[in-house]
């Protein structure tokens, strides 16, 4: 029994290393080289974003596997402590409980790791929604400067009518004005293209936000499984030990 005991607090262990206890934030292409947090956005909303969603789920899903693992080795290390009775010493019973312990413990850290995760995809959330907003309203300015552009075509024609004696600079009047409604338009269907991006980017990140949440309450449940387990570990050792004194004051009196 002291071997087994020994063997599951080294997979633990090996497993905790091997996996991390907590997600970590992924550092793309553009925060190595220096690029300003603005420009990365802007680049997001153009499709050009290097973020791996994969990755990051990959990431998500290690936090929550190594926190019901944890729950289960701890659970495992309870059955153990009873299947061990009064075979085993006391020394390998408290080495039990301090197992459950460190379960818990790593559940602990995965979860903290989850709720950072999701301060930081709530953030992201709320930076892309500003920028959405900003562009907005950048694209109804647009759009009242393609309705002046097109009032002052119409002004430019009713002179050609009216003013015939005026006919060249009319004509290149209104040659202008078509040039700078034609500009205009073109800008008002490049804000819309930059504002589409921006919509999906909000709706991938609402989405992550949604996954984030169920796994944090996956970790959650996890951590007050291996929590509650590693609780009774230690009732258990407690309980045995006054047995075990009572047994040897009764032994010793007698």
């Amino acid at each position: 029994m002291h071997i087994n005991s020994k063997f599951v607090l080294f997979l633990v262990l090996l497993d905790c290393i091997k996996n991390y206890c907590y997600p970590v934030r992924q550092i793309t292409g553009d925060q190595k080289r220096g690029v300003p947090e603005e420009m990365q956005n802007v680049a997001c909303l153009n499709g050009n974003c290097k973020t791996s969603e994969k990755k990051q789920n990959e990431n998500n899903n290690k936090a929550t596997s190594i926190a019901q693992k944890a729950a289960e080795q701890a659970k495992a290390a309870s059955e153990a402590q009873q299947v061990a009775g009064q075979q085993a010493a006391q020394q390998v019973k408290t080495q039990l409980a301090e197992k459950a312990e460190e379960a818990a413990q790593a559940a602990e850290a995965a979860l903290s790791g989850k709720q950072v995760l999701v301060q930081e995809l709530e953030s992201e959330l709320k930076a892309a929604q500003q920028i959405v907003e900003e562009q907005v309203n950048d694209l109804q300015a647009v759009q009242q400067h393609v309705q002046a552009a097109i009032q002052t075509s119409q002004m430019a024609e009713q002179e050609i009518k009216t003013l015939q004696s005026a006919l060249q600079i009319a004509q290149q009047e209104l040659a202008e004005a078509e040039a700078a409604s034609h500009a205009a338009q073109e800008l008002v269907n490049e804000k819309t293209q930059v504002l589409e991006a921006a919509k999906q980017r909000v709706e991938m990140l609402k989405n992550e936000c949604n996954n984030a949440h169920a796994d944090l309450a996956k970790t959650k449940e996890a951590t007050v499984k291996a929590e509650q387990a590693a609780k009774s570990t230690k009732e258990n050792a407690t309980r045995n030990r006054r047995k075990r004194k009572a047994y040897f004051l009764k032994t010793k009196f007698d």
